[in-house]
């Protein structure tokens, strides 16, 4: 297969025809040796089959218009849903517009240098607020998919994003979490809320808010006091678990059996009384109507809970004239990481714990909860010199 080489003006120009018989050019090169040695790249590799025809297609036509609309049958939809505001509100934004042959790591990394410093939805002009690594290491991931993907399909002829690394995460750990004592406070001052059952759940299993929010009753055996994790519930409806790991039985202790036994109980009284208005989704955490629980709203009531009992243990230290321990503000899914922390504390394997929160291996459990690791240590040294030295 051979091009040809011509001059046009000034410059030069090489002209070659693709196996399917479609002609391809390209001009302005200064010197005859540069077209030329653009010309054999080009011949090479149509030779070796890795020739990507010329193509306009942007970043943003790319990811919104093929990619997105061809995985979202392949996908679940919560990763659909990510990977969609992944698109629309960091990489679109920033280099939708380059051609997606254009492409460079060097669009990247000013890309992700972008979103570390004003990447975040409330960032302003005048205070700006950047992503975290690992957010970006999120967006990262998706593009790289993407790119892959772009790849395979013909669009181009390599994965920019192979060679545009994203910021390192440092070990950071993005989790706060209660001592027993301040999860004791939290569950005894929401008892009467209707959702403290679901904060007792997660607390004494380490479930995901998903996960608690998804079970049924058809996945609880109140006699046994054990339960399945089988399904997932988001904003956007039910779904498979996380990973394989995550679909898993796990032991409750009495107390928490106990809870939900009353909580059934009170289910079946609310049916009775809506009667035929009450919508049987076979749930176990449902509005009083029997609808599924908002995911968010239950995150929203959390977070209120804390601030209430916050302002409670102000006021009680303030009339006692002391300073007032309060509660660490803690996410949601925090309460499975304070379920993790505890039970690392409390020396039980971590094998236990990793199958109880449905890891993929002991190895990333104690990654993940590596800063509790030191205080254990200690502890383990202390007693074995205790148990050495009498």
């Amino acid at each position: 297969m051979k091009g040809s080489l011509r001059r046009r003006g000034g410059t030069w120009e090489w002209r070659a025809r693709t196996p399917e018989g479609r002609h391809i050019s390209k001009a302005g090169f200064a010197l005859k040796k540069e077209a030329q040695d653009d010309l054999n790249k080009v011949l090479a590799a149509i030779a070796d089959q890795r020739f990507v025809r010329p193509d306009r297609l942007t970043v943003a036509d790319y990811l919104t218009e093929t990619w997105l609309p061809a995985v979202k049958p392949t996908i679940a939809y919560t990763s659909y849903v990510n990977y969609r505001s992944v698109v629309n509100n960091h990489i679109a934004p920033r280099v939708g517009d380059i051609p997606l042959q254009k492409l460079t790591p060097g669009h990247l990394k000013t890309m992700y240098a972008e979103l570390s410093h004003s990447g975040h939805r409330q960032s302003t002009k005048k205070e700006p607020k950047g992503l975290s690594p690992k957010s970006i290491r999120n967006v990262h991931t998706t593009l790289h998919r993407a790119l892959n993907d772009a790849v395979d399909w013909g669009y181009v002829a390599a994965n920019v994003a192979a060679r545009a690394k994203p910021p390192k995460l440092n070990g950071e750990v993005h989790m706060r979490v209660w001592t027993a004592a301040q999860l004791q406070t939290f569950l005894a001052g929401t008892k009467k809320d209707r959702w403290y059952p679901l904060w007792r759940l997660i607390a004494m299993t380490g479930m995901r808010r998903g996960e608690a929010m998804g079970l049924r009753w058809s996945d609880v055996d109140l006699e046994a006091n054990r339960i399945s994790v089988v399904q997932s519930r988001s904003m956007w409806g039910t779904s498979s678990p996380k990973t394989p790991r995550s679909r898993r039985s796990l032991d409750l202790d009495p107390e928490t059996a106990a809870v939900l036994k009353r909580w059934r109980r009170q289910q079946l009284e609310e049916r009775m009384l809506w009667g035929e208005d009450w919508t049987d989704t076979g749930l176990v955490f449902t509005r009083e109507d029997g609808r599924a629980g908002h995911t968010q709203t239950v995150t929203g009531v959390f977070v209120r809970h804390q601030h209430l009992i916050n302002k409670q243990l102000t006021e009680e230290a303030r009339k006692k004239g002391e300073e007032p321990a309060l509660l660490p503000q803690i996410r949601l899914h925090d309460l499975r990481h304070t379920h993790a922390t505890l039970l690392l504390a409390n020396d039980v394997n971590p094998k236990v714990i990793s199958e109880r929160l449905g890891h993929a291996s002991v190895a990333f459990t104690l990654t993940v909860y590596a800063h509790v690791l030191p205080g254990i240590q200690k502890e383990a040294v202390s007693r074995l010199a205790a148990v050495i030295d009498g």
